[in-house]
């Protein structure tokens, strides 16, 4: 078998048997300029420092120091190794750090569910890269369902993590923890002919007497609940709300004359042009990250991290 002889610039690896330990050695004593204050940092005698610092100069073939009684400095071609060394000596600890982590999430693959309408902002994409930059090769299934079966999936353990609006987070249950990471601008839709549409922005006082179309994603209550206390806080009678299966069903009943929806932004607009979309002031809907309670600990982190 033919042998593969490695070399840098002509010098055998053979030759070379550098330990990281002394490139560390090294870059804390440039850092401090000084063995004794290095050897202290490094919990090392000054005598065992030196006598690394001596090798790993033997073993380079490169003076690093010029030393004599009084001072220590760094040679030029040592400065240059230096600020080589340093950068790659952090990127390598952080490096093994990051390795650590990984291996505490014993998981290789993770199950997320979101709202079909999230997928369409494309929600989706930013989490699902961190995902796979904080643990490479993990198989990631995508859930794409309605808010009540997003949940049910959840507490049969059917999914890892969900993405759920945090007003269609069943009330009154303590099997939840979430993290908050978006807010939505909630709009009206209103037909053209509404002296509403005239308007760039509304209040909720403006919706006042209107009938309110709401989407019901999968049968939520909490979302209908929702909006009526947000009636309340405006001070804000409607004259109606009604329920509906989708937003373009909301939409539908808009452009025929049925109401007013209110949802958040960029679900609507795909029937024409004959309904305007508004914004309501100071108004949105948060997006969360959900898990169960009893998830381990380390998953927890490991959602906090990836949802930052």
């Amino acid at each position: 078998m033919r042998k593969i002889d490695l070399d840098f610039n002509g010098i055998s690896v053979d030759d070379i048997d550098v330990n990281l330990k002394h490139l560390y050695y090294f870059t804390v004593v440039a850092e401090v300029g000084n063995i004794t204050r290095a050897a202290k940092e490094l919990y090392v005698t000054q005598s065992m420092l030196s006598k690394n610092l001596i090798l790993l100069e033997k073993q380079l073939g490169v003076s690093l120091l010029k030393r004599n009684h009084h001072n220590l400095e760094v040679t030029r071609e040592g400065r240059f190794l230096y600020d080589k060394w340093k950068a790659q000596i952090k990127a390598f600890r952080n490096d093994i750090q990051t390795a650590r982590e990984l291996g505490h999430i014993g998981v290789d693959k993770i199950r997320i569910g979101c709202f079909p309408v999230l997928d369409v902002l494309d929600f989706m994409k930013k989490y699902t890269d961190r995902i796979s930059e904080k643990k490479p090769g993990i198989f990631i299934e995508i859930l794409r369902m309605n808010n009540n079966r997003l949940f049910e999936h959840l507490i049969s353990e059917q999914a890892d993590l969900i993405f759920a609006f945090v007003q269609d987070i069943p009330t009154g249950s303590d099997s939840y923890e979430w993290k908050n990471i978006i807010r939505l601008p909630l709009v009206a839709l209103v037909r053209e002919d509404d002296p509403l549409a005239e308007r760039e922005r509304l209040s909720f006082q403006d919706l006042a007497g209107k009938n309110i179309l709401l989407n019901d994603p999968g049968g939520c209550i909490p979302r209908k609940e929702w909006f009526f206390n947000r009636c309340e806080e405006n001070h804000m009678v409607p004259e109606a709300v009604t329920m509906v299966n989708n937003d373009l069903t909301a939409e539908l009943n808009v452009l025929n004359g049925h109401g007013v929806a209110v949802g958040i932004s960029c679900v609507y607009g795909r029937i024409g042009n004959s309904v305007k979309e508004i914004p309501i002031e100071n108004e949105g809907i948060d997006v969360a990250g959900v898990w169960l309670k009893k998830t381990p600990q380390d998953l927890k982190e490991f959602y906090h991290a990836i949802l930052e």
